[in-house]
């Protein structure tokens, strides 16, 4: 090898020593001018062989710990490292001390693992230990729920950092998904019924409540009280062909008739008893008249069908939870989602009294009141409108539509 080749070596060797010391050290190296006069500086500054750096690197095996969660592989090459510092500076260890300290330097979650590798033996090489330490790692990533052994599970598992919960400003409670806790929900009572547990304070277990399958819930929100035998709530469904309702006494029209069979979601039959109108306050306190609804005394669901409100041109969409029907511009009804099923907000109107009504099929029925706080009394033309509308109101059909 020449000289010139000589000294390409070199400049390399020393650019490479200086790339890999940080600037508070390479100023102590700076006026060197050969790579060998560098390392020669470097070792008379951090690597002689005198009791102050005998007894610091010493220090830090001895002092050597591994925190909870931190890679084995990690910890290892720190342990390496020292060891190599250590045999730099002409310090001799025997294995099994070296073997000693690092299992000493485990933490807590490591210490059924240490009794394992103690347990029967004389002497202890540190590459037996090393080796055993990687293969527990192994075995934790095959099974993340471990923690800390991978040969005996204890109780040590649980330790580590807690996981901070997540906070949230909105409440949904889990029965009826509304905005509320579970103790505020209405259907509470249902849901415990279901699930075995009295009204009288009697505690059963939250498993029994958590185990409550979405089908028997909808069935519990379809009800209002276990001892009714109908519900006070609408639905808004789409699979139903005619509006339909088990009470009688809620017809403000009524007319008997053979209306044959509707055929259920179960495959069962329920023969009509008969057919009238029923009248309904909605959510803006107006009263609705609901035409060609069908008295099935057999179901225990009041419904109205979606699909006949449009058949007489009315639409309906659904957002966040709401769903509207409107009629041109004009919002006839509204339902709010509970459990995935569209409850009707509004009551029904039991009596004989004639207030304000507008039917939900279309047209307009004006009544007494209205024109009164129109003119003061009432002419002859609309008296004719208003006998007409109670006539209308009040006849039964000859059949069944």
């Amino acid at each position: 090898m020449d000289e010139d080749d000589w000294k390409e070596i070199d400049v390399k060797a020393k650019a490479t020593i200086v790339l890999c010391l940080s600037d508070e050290v390479l100023y102590n190296v700076l006026n060197e001018d050969t790579a060998a006069g560098m390392w020669h500086r470097l070792e008379s500054l951090y690597m002689t062989k005198s009791l102050s750096n005998k007894l610091y690197v010493k220090k830090q095996l001895y002092c050597l710990h591994m925190a909870e969660r931190t890679p084995i592989l990690q910890h290892l090459n720190d342990f390496n490292k020292i060891v190599n510092d250590l045999l730099a500076l002409e310090v001799k260890m025997e294995e099994e001390d070296k073997a000693l300290i690092l299992l000493s330097s485990l933490p807590p979650s490591y210490d059924h693992l240490v009794t394992t590798i103690l347990y029967g033996k004389e002497t202890l090489e540190l590459e037996d230990v090393r080796v055993m330490l990687v293969n527990n790692e192994l075995m934790k990533r095959t099974d993340p729920a471990q923690e800390g052994s991978g040969l005996v599970v204890g109780s040590e598992k649980s330790k580590g950092p807690k996981r901070e919960k997540k906070s949230s400003s909105k409440v949904s409670c889990w029965i009826c998904k509304g905005g509320h806790t579970r103790r505020e929900c209405p259907y509470r009572e249902e849901v415990s019924k279901m699930t075995g547990r009295g009204s009288d304070g009697g505690k059963t277990s939250e498993k029994s409540e958590a185990g409550v399958v979405e089908e028997d819930l909808c069935e519990v929100l379809m009800a209002q009280s276990g001892r009714k035998k109908s519900s006070d709530v609408w639905l808004l469904d789409s699979a139903c062909t005619y509006h339909v309702c088990p009470r009688r006494e809620w017809f403000s029209t009524y007319q008997p008739c053979d209306g044959g069979t509707i055929l259920m979601g179960n495959d069962a039959e329920c023969k009509v008893a008969g057919i009238g109108s029923i009248r309904m306050r909605m959510f803006d306190g107006e009263v609705r008249t609901v035409a060609n609804v069908r008295h099935v005394p057999e179901v225990s669901n009041n419904l109205l069908s979606l699909g006949a409100l449009e058949a007489r041109g009315c639409r309906f969409a659904s957002a966040k939870g709401i769903l509207k029907v409107r009629k041109g511009s004009r919002l006839v009804l509204k339902g709010e989602r509970f459990a995935n099923l569209y409850h009707v907000k509004g009551s029904v109107v039991v009596g004989d009294a004639l207030p304000v009504t507008k039917k939900i099929d279309g047209g307009k029925a004006t009544s007494m009141k209205e024109c009164l706080g129109r003119h003061g009394k009432l002419s002859t033309q609309e008296k004719q409108k208003q006998k007409g509308v109670e006539i209308r109101m009040r006849r039964t059909p000859g059949s069944c539509p």
